[in-house]
């Protein structure tokens, strides 16, 4: 492990965080590599993380961050919005590790009902297969779910 990501390791256990390795927050699944955000850039993570941990908890099952941090050019790569909340460790894309879509529309229904119960500004996108988690984005103020729901299929 590198120093970036033993930095970031040591910040996860600091924070009590007992469902996500450095490791998997800092996954570039295209290029087959680990990379580690900046270390002024790892404290972003930590809203989202710990409440990535606590949807855990209450989900009752693993759950995986299939995309974490991101460089620009592996954002670009995958197609991600310019001013994406991955590029400054914000954002983690969140699905059940035993994927059916049950257990996907389980664990959507109670991240939006934790995100209800939250005090931060999170932001919970869904998607066909992954739910987007992110605190920090300052250019949103919607909670209408049209918004937030970016299915394919309903």
């Amino acid at each position: 492990m590198g120093l970036g990501l033993r930095h970031l390791q040591d910040k996860l256990d600091k924070w009590g965080i007992e469902y996500f390795r450095a490791e998997e927050l800092c996954r570039f699944p295209r290029w087959g590599e680990v990379s580690a955000p900046p270390i002024k850039l790892q404290r972003n993570i930590r809203p989202t993380v710990e409440f990535a941990d606590e949807l855990r908890r209450q989900f009752g099952a693993a759950i995986r961050c299939i995309n974490g941090y991101r460089n620009y050019l592996y954002n670009r790569e995958v197609g991600g919005a310019p001013q994406s909340e991955h590029l400054s460790f914000r954002a983690m894309d969140i699905q059940p590790l035993e994927y059916t879509q049950p257990a996907m529309e389980r664990l959507r229904a109670l991240a939006v009902e934790l995100a209800e119960e939250c005090e931060g500004d999170v932001r919970i996108l869904q998607y066909d297969k992954f739910i987007h988690v992110d605190f920090g984005a300052a250019d949103w103020k919607t909670r209408d779910p049209e918004k937030l729901d970016n299915r394919t299929r309903r």
